[in-house]
């Protein structure tokens, strides 16, 4: 924050700002982008399986990181029926509840300034039930696809309106509707840079850009 005239590639304030999940739907929510139902509790009493049915999809509020010696734990998004939550200690934080979409083919939307990448992520089998993250990459498939003009362009404002120039969207194909799953500021591209994509070129030329006066 101190170094004003540096070009930041994200803005370390906009990263913070746009890592909270409900933040992020709720600007998502406003352009028009499909939300699945979600709800932000860790109210053992309240009435989940009525609003988002008994199996769920159970996230952190923000990116979770955690240190346990020389270990590091990461938290992902898991698919978990809602009595499993209740016997826990559920009530420590709060954790973000959504409806779970499925079947859904993930997508994976790389925005770096005004350029824009999608992939599909897939298996030899078809689509993923959960969180791909949790697979060995060396088992998914990465495919091209062509979004519609419409939601490329609710990415790249929801970009403006974050205020990165940076990010890596999160969306899900599903019943015919793209759904908004989340964008990561700090998310990995290099898997997605093959055969010339020109994702780290890309890169590079944002970060080579002059600063005016």
């Amino acid at each position: 924050m101190l170094f004003d005239e540096a070009r930041w590639f994200n803005d370390p304030s906009a990263t913070y700002r746009a890592e909270s999940k409900p933040y992020q739907l709720r600007e998502a929510y406003k352009l028009g982008f499909d939300v699945p139902e979600t709800l932000v509790t860790n109210d053992k009493a309240a009435d989940v399986p009525r609003l988002l049915g008994k199996k769920m999809v159970i996230k952190s509020v923000d990116t979770v990181i955690l240190s346990e010696g020389n270990s590091q734990h990461f938290g992902y998004t898991v698919v978990a029926d809602w009595s499993d939550c209740i016997l826990t200690d559920f009530r420590t934080i709060p954790v973000t509840c959504q409806t779970l979409l499925s079947p859904k083919l993930d997508l994976r939307v790389t925005v770096i300034g005004d350029r824009l990448w999608c992939s599909t992520v897939e298996t030899k089998e078809g689509r993923i039930e959960g969180d791909w993250r949790l697979m060995p990459k060396t088992e998914l498939i990465y495919k091209e696809y062509d979004l519609p003009a419409e939601v490329e362009r609710r990415c790249r404002t929801l970009m403006r309106i974050l205020g990165l120039r940076y990010g890596a969207v999160d969306l899900a194909l599903s019943a015919g509707r793209y759904w908004f799953i989340e964008i990561n500021p700090t998310g990995e591209w290099g898997w997605l840079d093959r055969d010339g994509r020109g994702i780290s070129e890309a890169i590079a030329a944002e970060l080579a850009l002059e600063v005016g006066p």
